[in-house]
């Protein structure tokens, strides 16, 4: 298939030294998805879906890989029933690098809504706000207690 190249430039992984194309964007996110690196990962496969819309098996390999990022997350514990908690002082969120988006959940989390609550009133995609949960977790930011259902 005849592939588009990206024009600017920005680093991916393993397209340092040559253009960077679809076939470059999805070498890269299966990189990063070997090291989880999740976002990453999405986040090339994104691009590389954007340079060739019409690619069946890149939009393939999207599906499958977000389907498997998401029972990744779920696995650890991040579900959409789970209650996050804080678990570590206010002080040193603030002294911590964080994102938008994870300062954005963090601000949301009061110890009573699940995961899908928050949700609700979040403006980005579901997966995507449970990898800042996960990550979140992960970095021992927030805890997770078991919700009701599921």
């Amino acid at each position: 298939p005849r592939v588009r190249q990206a024009t600017g430039s920005f680093p991916a992984a393993g397209a340092a030294n040559g253009p960077l194309t679809a076939n470059t964007l999805v070498e890269a996110a299966q990189k990063f998805l070997s090291e989880q690196s999740y976002e990453a990962a999405l986040r090339h496969l994104r691009a590389a879906r954007s340079l060739e819309p019409e690619n069946s098996e890149i939009h393939d390999l999207q599906t499958q890989t977000e389907k498997g990022i998401r029972d990744a997350i779920e696995a650890s514990g991040v579900t959409l029933t789970s209650i996050p908690q804080l678990a570590v002082a206010f002080e040193q969120l603030t002294s911590s690098k964080l994102s938008p988006q994870e300062g954005f959940m963090l601000t949301r989390i009061n110890g009573s809504y699940d995961i899908q609550s928050i949700l609700k009133i979040t403006p980005m995609p579901q997966l995507d706000a449970l990898l800042v949960f996960w990550k979140l977790s992960k970095e021992g930011f927030i805890k997770l207690k078991a919700g009701k259902g599921k």
